[in-house]
């Protein structure tokens, strides 16, 4: 086996992962800023509670609630790696929910130590958050109840599904938006951690292997030259005795008697070593798949780090 062409392969596949992830960290320091919403809760009160039993009734203001009332708990994080000030902020966060929808209040019900934000509706359908100084790992809480106006079946998953944050603020990217991860969830992504450790290791252990078959055993073919027109065959031989030999360099097909090979007359034994050309396709399929089980594991365990991130630092906001 050529060596160059192992290290060829080993280097497209190192090329292609570290380019990958020189384009994220270049994305990731153009923006160093984040701010996630977590969505901790989004239901109907009408639906949700009072729906199956006639004597129960919600009011709002000391006036039973008819329409379709939607209750939303959400936390807002600085995720990122930098603080926002006052200086960044050319246009306040703004929490838009679609048309056919009305804010009807809305309170900061929670925040990190020593902070003070205000919150504000700018019309029907737009609500403004005024950070101030957000420091790294800050966060706030704030619930809101929405009127849907034009009732359906789903109206809180419509709305969920529906959700836009806007703001213009400096070296903050947009909004990520998730859901709190119960440990379940955790388990659950541990466990593809796991498995993409797996998956890599198998990979490796294969390429291993291919590249020890070929690089350190005696792994030969015999092929047959014709002493009649020189051509060199690679032979097959059939159980009934017969032999198909086929021509190494492309041509026809010929059957000869298996005892037609030991004549040396007509055909020449010739021992090579086994092409890598024939194994190339396997060599590159398992190059391709261990490069999609890094991705697969990076992915992963970005997104268990970052749930567990927000999960441990609303705990600890909790306790305090």
């Amino acid at each position: 086996m050529d060596i160059g062409i192992v290290i060829g392969i080993i280097g497209t596949i190192a090329t292609i992962i570290f380019g990958i992830l020189s384009v994220y960290l270049v994305i990731k320091r153009k923006y160093p800023g984040e701010i996630t919403f977590i969505q901790e809760e989004c239901i109907n009160l009408i639906d949700t509670i009072a729906k199956n039993f006639d004597d129960i009734s919600i009011k709002y203001r000391s006036h039973e609630i008819q329409e379709d009332i939607i209750y939303i708990r959400g936390v807002f994080l600085n995720s990122g790696n930098i603080d926002i000030n006052d200086g960044m902020v050319e246009k306040e966060l703004t929490f838009n929910i679609p048309q056919g929808y009305k804010w009807l209040n809305s309170k900061i019900t929670k925040s990190s130590s020593n902070i003070n934000k205000e919150i504000e509706n700018e019309d029907d359908n737009n609500l403004n958050f005024k950070l101030g100084l957000f420091r790294k790992k800050e966060f706030i809480q704030f619930e809101g109840l929405i009127e849907c106006q034009k009732r359906e079946d789903n109206s809180a998953s419509t709305l969920v599904d529906n959700l836009i944050f806007n703001h213009r603020i400096s070296d903050v990217k947009k909004i990520a938006i998730k859901e709190i991860a119960t440990d379940i969830h955790l388990k659950k992504m541990k466990r593809r951690i796991r498995l993409a450790y797996m998956m890599i290791g198998v990979m490796v252990l294969y390429i291993a292997l291919f590249i020890a078959l070929f690089q350190f055993s005696d792994y030969t073919n015999i092929n047959y030259k014709s002493k009649k027109d020189g051509v060199e065959y690679s032979a097959r031989v059939h159980t009934n005795g017969e032999v198909e030999l086929k021509p190494i360099d492309g041509g026809e097909e010929i059957e000869i008697n298996y005892l037609s090979l030991y004549d040396i007359d007509q055909f020449e034994p010739k021992i090579s070593n086994r092409e890598f050309n024939s194994f190339f396709p396997i060599i590159i399929f398992l190059g391709v798949f261990l490069l999609l089980s890094l991705a697969y594991l990076g992915l992963s365990m970005s997104e268990f780090k970052q749930s567990k991130k927000l999960n441990t630092l609303l705990k600890k906001e909790d306790e305090s």
